[in-house]
């Protein structure tokens, strides 16, 4: 049994109380301050059950919920009931702009339900309501399943831009966006049992958001990268396009029990869980909503000639989607929807798992597609041209010397002179972010990633410290502070770190009250709000909504894979044990 079926289940057999609360999350799909007063105050004198709180003298919305036990539907005594209720509510001094009414018989019965139809019209011609909605249990979910439908599209979009921003407010120029980059186009020739082949169709210079977004010809397509190529800001940016539904979900915030047993709704159910679209709901209601989304997003998934696109992005930041198994579920799960599907990874990862990806890609076409290609998209390393590009646009946003710091960069690059900077780093995008940055605030050059990272992220928190925030400590000396928060995201880093077998393996999250608890130890203070923490750290709420502990994460992997370095060192534990990103900022580390 579905979900919403269950749900129209339990609504047929409840009454009373039991009653008005299984219908109160899906009223706040419509009224999000919906509430249920106290009894035996003036709303349930006047039939009232359900209501949006008072903003003045006249009620948004008032609902009266009538829950009956009964094996039948509407009867003569239904209706007497219903009738008394709405009497009540006539003869109070209450108004309201709807008024709502709700039971949960269907509407079988026209007789009454015409009956019923009248005394609530009745209340309109009075000037009693404004509006009137008549509800029975089987219109009132057939509605909140449409509204649910809306309101994840919706707010799918909103999500998507809410991260852009998020991750272009980490950097000074993160606003700057080179929209034609390098990429290579390859085709994944499949044969059963073996492992795929590669073919290489061209390497161009072209909008790549708009190339990962399928035609409707294209069942998946996958997108692949060095760690900070630009794939997740690619992907966001394509569900930012318009034209088709974009559902984007972060691999690496899916938290759900994977095994052979798992299905299509469970799957989408993290996939929603991920994007914490239901955050700003009560944790009860929340819970109900994730539950009846998923069926709702699977629907909309599997309808045939769907105009939607699911993409998975960091299919390597997700524990159990990197292991042959995970990946075996997740292909079973994908192929029995109808939907083009893009999913992202890093390169290194692709090139490890591509037996596995093999599988998963052959397990799609044959339930699901007639092509037994896939197209492989791989986002290559930035040449000059685009770097100038970046540089370009980063000097017309400065001003003064900063400007003049940049133009000379791009002058030393135009003129193939010999740069301080190395310059696999200046054509790797997120380290042109940081260098562009240090180089505006004077810095004259480092020699490694690492070197990079460490001294970007010092600039950074030294930068954001000149604006005026809210940091919950006096500062009494601004190099000591810089430095405890080095130390407040090294240690944060090592609670993230596990060992599972015979390696480490890193956590995307964090459970907020961690943080504050590693802040309280390294400041002396406690009762710090996280959204303070992430004011002045690389330490971001995954959610913004909610008000109790949440879910952190370092602004990027590679920033994280940094503070891990700087933990592991002296810590005795084998670099050969570690992420290989980590083994390398660590051997940068050390010489």
């Amino acid at each position: 049994m579905g979900a919403w079926e269950k749900l129209r289940g339990q609504m047929a057999v409840a009454t009373d109380r039991d009653f008005e609360r299984l219908v109160l999350p899906l009223l706040r799909l419509f009224w999000p301050s919906m509430v249920q007063p106290t009894k035996l105050k003036k709303y349930d004198r006047a039939g009232i059950d359900l209501v949006t709180p008072d903003t003045g003298s006249r009620l948004s919305c008032a609902v009266q919920c009538k829950g009956f036990y009964s094996d039948r539907e509407l009867t003569a005594d239904h209706y007497r009931q219903i009738r008394d209720s709405i009497n009540s509510f006539r003869e109070s001094d209450i108004t309201c702009d709807q008024f709502v009414l709700i039971h949960n018989r269907t509407g079988s019965n026209q007789k009454i339900v015409g009956q019923i139809d009248d005394e609530l019209n009745s209340l309109v011609l009075q000037g009693r309501a404004g509006n009137i909605r008549h509800w029975n249990r089987q219109s009132l979910v057939a509605d909140a399943r449409k509204r649910l439908d809306e309101l994840i599209g919706h707010r799918l979009r909103a999500e998507s831009k809410r991260l852009l921003e998020q991750i272009e407010r980490v950097f000074e120029f993160g606003s700057v966006h080179v929209p034609q980059v390098p990429v290579s186009e390859h085709r994944l020739i499949l044969e059963k049992w073996s492992t795929p082949k590669i073919e290489k169709i061209k390497q161009v210079r072209a909008e790549v958001a708009h190339l990962v977004i399928p035609s409707d010809k294209t069942r998946w397509t996958l997108l692949t990268g060095a760690f900070g190529s630009g794939k997740s800001t690619t992907a966001l940016h394509a569900a930012l396009q318009g034209g088709r539904v974009v559902i984007l979900a972060r691999c690496a915030d899916m938290q759900f029990p994977m095994s052979d047993t798992v299905g299509t709704n469970l799957l989408l159910r993290g996939v929603l869980q991920s994007l914490h679209l239901f955050d700003d709901f009560e944790d009860d209601d929340r819970i109900l909503l994730e539950t009846l989304a998923g069926p709702t997003l699977r629907s909309a998934l599997s309808r045939p000639k769907t105009n939607a696109v699911l993409v998975l992005d960091g299919l390597d930041e997700n524990r159990i989607f990197s292991t042959t198994l995970g990946m075996t579920t997740l292909a079973n799960t994908l192929a029995e929807l109808r939907c083009a599907i893009v999913l992202t990874t890093r390169q290194e990862h692709f090139d490890a798992t591509i037996g596995n990806f093999g599988e998963v890609l052959d397990e799609l076409t044959r339930k699901a597609a007639p092509s037994r290609d896939a197209h492989l998209f791989r986002l290559e390393s930035w040449g000059d041209r685009e770097v100038k590009l970046f540089l370009d646009q980063a000097a017309n946003r400065s001003s003064d010397d900063r400007r003049d710091r940049l133009k000379l960069l791009r002058s030393k690059i135009d003129g193939k002179e010999q740069l301080s900077w190395p310059r696999e780093l200046l054509h790797h995008p997120l380290f042109l972010q940081m260098i562009a940055q240090l180089v505006a605030e004077g810095q004259d050059g480092t020699h490694s990633a690492a070197e990079t990272i460490g001294k970007w992220t010092r600039r950074k928190i030294a930068r954001d410290l000149a604006v005026p925030r809210l940091t919950q400590v006096d500062i009494i000396d601004r190099s000591s502070f810089v430095e405890k928060i080095m130390l407040l995201m090294e240690r944060t880093a090592a609670l993230m770190l596990i060992h599972r077998e015979a390696s480490y393996e890193l956590v995307e999250t964090i459970d907020s009250e961690k943080v504050v608890g590693v802040f309280a130890d390294i400041f002396g203070k406690t009762g710090v709000d996280i959204t303070a923490i992430a004011g002045f750290s690389l330490l971001f709420p995954v959610t913004q909504r909610r008000l109790v502990s949440v879910p952190v994460k370092f602004s990027h992997r590679a920033i994280q894979e940094y503070f891990t370095a700087r933990h592991v060192r002296g810590t005795g534990i084998a670099s050969s044990e570690l992420p290989k990103p980590v083994q390398h900022l660590l051997s940068e580390m050390s010489d």
